[in-house]
């Protein structure tokens, strides 16, 4: 998915209007699919009813790109996002996102990274408040446009509320943004560590929901025998490279990581053990990814089940760096005297050491 609709950065200065026009579409689309150019027809001619002047192809743009419409052989047709949406919708008026649209599509675009990014950057600027809510006042605190931007989205969908020459966000509101964007939105070492637990929580819950999937599975199809030998794997094992072992109906070997998201995108990270073990098992080895995993177990989506991973990943998925592998050779610290509690580094060449008040112990100033 770009970050960018005909040139034009997908969260730049939207307001409730642009967001509200989106009604418009989903209103065209509600009875099924249509080719692209009766439903530009059928835009202009709704567009009457909606308050504000909006532009057919840019409206429809912004809903392929929020993920609300898809394009298919040349038809657009409403997503199952879309269908959400167009279910709860209210009339009229169609210009305005209601509160329930305004809560689901919240959902779904803090999942995007070109959203992600400047909203984690703007929780970090804003104020806790004793009640869990936070806070910001645009005029006083210094903000990059992304930013801005993050913020005039937040506001159309009713995740921000200005108040008293200050935008607040409620605690029920930060709570789920925390639950998609993880350790990246929290400030405190206290909120860390309650999201790296529930990070754990939630990933034993995804792999025992994956194993009860997997016995009843093989059950159905008359392997009680087998699916009495299904076994979750990274209770006893860590380092295995996989989280459950299942079988095939034949008997071979399905070996499956589990990978979850409190998101519905299709989007995990992947260790270089992991990979590795991908990649020698080829055929026998599947990924299971459990969307919406806060919702177990009763997930609102479906398990997606991928089979020899790393073909899928090598030709349909984006890969992104997330962390860097940092190693030295051994000759950097070649000899440690005994009882030496710090070896310190030398300065590299062209390094400008920093101003120093310390002049009597200059050891603990190296």
């Amino acid at each position: 998915m770009s970050d960018e609709s005909d040139g034009i950065p997908l969260f730049q200065s939207i307001g409730p209007e642009q967001l509200g026009s989106i009604n418009l579409v989903l209103a065209c689309l509600s009875d099924g699919p249509r080719e692209m150019q009766p439903t530009v027809q059928a835009l202009l001619v709704r567009s009457g009813v909606s308050g504000s002047i909006v532009d057919p192809r840019e409206c429809l743009s912004l809903t392929i790109e929020l993920g609300l419409v898809e394009t298919i052989d040349g038809e657009v047709r409403l997503s199952t996002l879309g269908q959400e949406l167009q279910a709860v919708a209210s009339w009229p008026p169609y210009n305005l996102l209601n509160g329930e649209q305004g809560r689901r599509l919240f959902d779904w675009i803090i999942q995007r990274q070109d959203f992600a990014d400047p909203l984690g950057r703007l929780l970090r600027k804003m104020t806790r408040r004793q009640d869990g809510s936070l806070e910001i006042s645009p005029r006083v605190v210094s903000l990059l446009p992304d930013e801005i931007e993050c913020l005039h989205a937040l506001q159309s969908v009713s995740a921000i509320h200005y108040s008293g020459g200050v935008l607040a966000m409620e605690p029920t509101v930060y709570r789920a943004i925390v639950d998609v964007l993880g350790t990246s939105a929290v400030v405190s070492e206290e909120e860390l560590l309650e999201v790296l637990d529930l990070q754990r929580v939630r990933a034993v819950a995804a792999e025992n929901y994956v194993l009860a999937f997997e016995v009843e599975r093989l059950e159905r199809g008359g392997r009680q025998d087998l699916a009495s030998l299904v076994e979750r794997v990274a209770a006893r094992d860590v380092a295995a490279g996989y989280d459950i072992r299942s079988f095939e109906l034949d008997g071979s070997d399905r070996l499956i990581e589990v990978k979850s998201s409190t998101g519905s995108h299709l989007r995990f990270l992947l260790s270089r053990n992991e990979r590795q073990f991908l990649e020698e098992h080829g055929l026998t080895a599947w990924i299971y990814f459990v969307p919406r995993v806060h919702e177990l177990p009763y997930p609102s989506r479906p398990i997606i089940a991928i089979p020899n991973p790393l073909t899928w990943i090598n030709e349909k998925a984006s890969i992104e760096p997330q962390d860097f592998l940092i190693e030295f050779p051994a000759s950097i610290v070649s000899v440690v005297p005994d009882k030496t509690e710090v070896v310190y580094l030398p300065r590299r060449a062209g390094d400008k050491p920093p101003p120093s008040s310390c002049t009597t112990i200059p050891k603990a100033c190296e």
